[in-house]
């Protein structure tokens, strides 16, 4: 995600490689590939993958190598372990494809992104809004009736991004540091 603006006025959109990810057809060849190179996003995730490529180490010989020469304690160790897995497994980067890191992902300039044709807005979307506590909501704009499959997914995508828009109340975070702008993120009425 991306975003502009400060408080009423920040915007919050989709970089067009969560774009790609998000709503290309399964099959789509530009979504499998934004989906590898998401994959190897984080750069723990790239050196791996420069090291090991798809032939991982075992599990007590790759966590020796993380708490022995990268410093991650016990249970980060056996916390990257199982998400990498699970990452390389999601992007079928454990599989018989190639895949090579591309270029970065240049975002637009956020006022580009603000338009309803740009952040994916088409016809027959529904905006649902959803109630928080203290008078506050969130908003779902999608074109529904949605799959099941298509449900799982976005629900996957927001426990996915649940460290960077969860934040205990007694440690405030900008959680907007980490994205760019395009749609509202909240809006109320």
């Amino acid at each position: 995600m991306q975003d502009s603006g400060r408080g009423t006025e920040r915007r919050a959109g989709l970089t067009d490689l969560a774009a790609d990810i998000l709503l290309a057809p399964d099959d789509e060849p530009t979504r499998i590939q934004a989906i590898r190179e998401a994959a190897l996003g984080p750069q723990i995730h790239q050196e791996l993958w420069d090291q090991f490529g798809r032939d991982l180490p075992s599990d007590s010989n790759l966590r020796y190598q993380l708490i022995r020469q990268r410093g991650f304690s016990e249970s980060g160790a056996d916390d990257l372990i199982g998400e990498y897995r699970r990452t390389l497994e999601f992007a079928n980067l454990d599989g018989d494809d190639n895949i090579t890191q591309t270029e970065p992902v240049k975002s637009e300039k956020a006022e580009d992104n603000m338009s309803p044709a740009s952040s994916g807005q088409r016809d027959g979307d529904r905006v649902v809004y959803l109630p928080l506590l203290e008078n506050r909501w969130a908003v779902l704009r999608a074109d529904f009736p949605v799959t099941s499959k298509d449900w799982d997914q976005m629900i996957a995508i927001l426990e996915a991004m649940r460290p960077g828009l969860v934040a205990d109340p007694a440690k405030p975070v900008d959680i907007f540091s980490q994205f760019s702008s395009g749609a509202p993120l909240t809006e109320s009425n």
